[in-house]
């Protein structure tokens, strides 16, 4: 700890003390812990993403896991449902556009190999909250679910979810 801060000081950083801390965290961390008699391995949030010691899926050998940080995945859906609610009056082909752009660029920060997930449930919120904000544009429901399938997402295809980095 205190080589880091000296290394941080030659850059004219320093830690932040209340989000700081030593946690066991690799290939060894569930052994130690449970010879301390501690739970699962701790896990950390850095840069959007949730660290987490895992397992390989078809082998017994360590694999850090990444998943979306809870607070970001729910700040950006957020956003992007703030933002369809302002705009639902616009053209849908535009509205499809912009919602493309989001979901592409949440993909390219968020697809890693080990959050497919994530970015499945991302981009099905996503679907449903366009659905909800659709059907807002008159007094009458304008879409039930099958007629959203086939005029809205058959004619403007929403991304699919995809790994950009392993």
């Amino acid at each position: 700890m205190a080589e880091l801060e000296e290394r941080l000081e030659r850059f004219s950083l320093e830690l932040e003390k209340s989000k700081t801390k030593k946690i066991t965290f690799g290939r060894f961390a569930k052994q130690m812990r449970a010879m301390k008699g501690e739970g699962r391995p701790e896990t950390f949030n850095f840069l959007g993403f949730t660290f987490i010691c895992g397992r390989a899926k078809f082998s017994s050998k360590f694999n850090l896991i990444l998943r979306t940080e809870r607070k970001r995945f729910a700040a950006k859906l957020r956003k992007l449902k703030d933002w369809l609610y302002e705009n639902r009056t616009m053209e849908v082909a535009d509205i499809m556009a912009r919602v493309n752009k989001a979901l592409v660029g949440h993909y390219r920060y968020y697809g890693v190999s080990t959050n497919c997930r994530q970015l499945s449930v991302f981009r099905h919120r996503v679907v449903k909250t366009l659905y909800r904000v659709l059907n807002r544009r008159s007094q009458k429901r304008s879409y039930n679910w099958t007629a959203f399938n086939e005029r809205v997402k058959k004619r403007f295809p929403l991304a699919a979810p995809k790994i950009y980095a392993y």
